[in-house]
């Protein structure tokens, strides 16, 4: 565990203004405003900040933007690295921050990393934050490795500071030596923005729990296994149905493996995959969908399947916590962080469908270790994740560089 670059080692700032000092956040896509963002944004506003946010123009960045009342500015930011297209998005985004001339840009994941803190570099942003939500290095081999490793360590230059949300995901960073130890931190324990423990409350959710149970068709005394997740390849779709299939017929009997997630049109692979276990009666495997009942869900699982290659947190886990569910996860960077093996879930090695169908029988077969982990778990969740302590820190944060800024 590296301990120098987490928050609470930081210095305290005292009393700072922050009326009408301009913060530009920059995303690609609006889903991640919506997911990870709003309270965030609420929080600024109350303290005075001016936020304006920067991403495509879709639906979840226009809810985002109603939602929170934060200034919109469309822009493009594509995924796919087209090398063209993103030099000329990196002149009009440094063309708008020379306008706003803002004291703060924020930028979220990778790419928008790389021209969010290349782009305030250019137009001179004294405060440059490259907010990093995942390592997608750390499971990448051959030329994409080396693409990624060249794009993370341009952002990390770039900006004046980077934020991780794990502390692992952070050592990792600076041990391959794309972030410099001085510009890496980790706001309190990790997370972007914590769990919402009001909208996953068990008292509110579980009684509609039953009610989606009986109406999907699984039995009341079945258990529920739940893949909560986009479903591309990183996430470990084909690790968790090659377990699937490896489990006991006795225990499959008795079980039922859920997705929730919704499938991506250039992984085309991952949907016909998962539709064969579907249609494959004696498997038990269901496909729900994106669905905002989440929390309903939760209450009747009996634990959460994570088989990732990579992560920047896990945010299912922590919601599966609230409901005293237990996860069974890779040992892999960030998750080792998220699920603590033998405490709040278990750990298995990564791509290796043996370990995970062995984890889970142990722990479908044991219900008092699977309540003690998921009791273990809900604690957690609650008093160190929890959407009110986290959210504050990332205020105390711009605080604490508006002060070393003036100084």
């Amino acid at each position: 565990m590296v301990v120098k670059g987490l928050m609470n080692n930081r210095n305290i700032p005292g009393k700072i203004e922050t009326k009408r000092i301009r913060v530009v956040h920059v995303c690609s896509i609006g889903t991640v405003p919506k997911w990870f963002l709003l309270e965030h944004f609420r929080n600024m506003r109350r303290e005075g900040f001016e936020v304006i946010l920067m991403c495509s123009n879709d639906e979840s960045a226009e809810y985002s933007v109603r939602a929170t009342g934060v200034r919109f500015i469309p822009i493009t930011i594509s995924q796919p690295i087209t090398l063209f297209t993103d030099f000329v998005n990196l002149l009009r985004l440094w063309t708008k921050l020379y306008q706003l001339r803002p004291v703060i840009v924020h930028s979220h994941m990778s790419k928008p990393g790389l021209i969010g803190s290349l782009a305030g570099w250019l137009a001179r942003v004294p405060i440059r934050i490259y907010h990093n939500h995942g390592m997608a290095i750390l499971s990448a081999t051959g030329w994409k490795y080396w693409l990624l490793r060249l794009t993370e360590s341009i952002a990390c230059h770039c900006a004046t500071e980077v934020i991780f949300v794990s502390p692992s995901n952070m050592k990792d960073a600076i041990d391959i030596g794309i972030c410099p130890r001085n510009k890496a931190i980790v706001l309190g324990p990790g997370t972007i923005c914590g769990v919402d423990t009001n909208k996953f409350n068990p008292e509110v959710a579980t009684p509609r729990g039953s009610h989606l149970r009986q109406k999907a068709g699984i039995p009341e005394e079945s258990w529920l296994v739940g893949f909560v997740a986009r479903i591309i390849p990183h996430k470990g779709v084909e690790t968790i149905l090659e377990a699937w299939r490896l489990l006991p017929p006795d225990i499959r009997a008795q079980a039922y493996l859920c997705f929730f997630g919704a499938f991506e049109p250039h992984h085309q692979r991952m949907r016909t995959i998962v539709e064969q276990a579907v249609s494959d009666p004696e498997l038990h495997v269901k496909y729900m969908g994106f669905t905002d009942d989440m929390p309903a869900w939760y209450s009747t699982m009996a634990l959460l399947a994570q088989p990732s290659w990579h992560e920047g947190w896990g945010y299912n886990v922590l919601e599966a916590a609230c409901f005293a569910v237990p996860a069974v996860g890779t040992r892999i960077s960030a998750t080792v962080d998220a699920i603590l093996d033998g405490q709040t879930g278990l750990l298995v090695p990564v791509k290796d469908p043996e370990s995970m169908a062995k984890t889970i029988v142990k722990l479908l077969k044991d219900d008092h270790l699977r309540e003690r982990l998921g009791q273990a778990a809900r604690e957690r969740a609650i008093n160190d994740f929890s959407r009110h302590k986290i959210c504050p820190l990332l205020i105390r944060e711009y605080k604490r560089l508006l002060r070393y800024k003036k100084h």
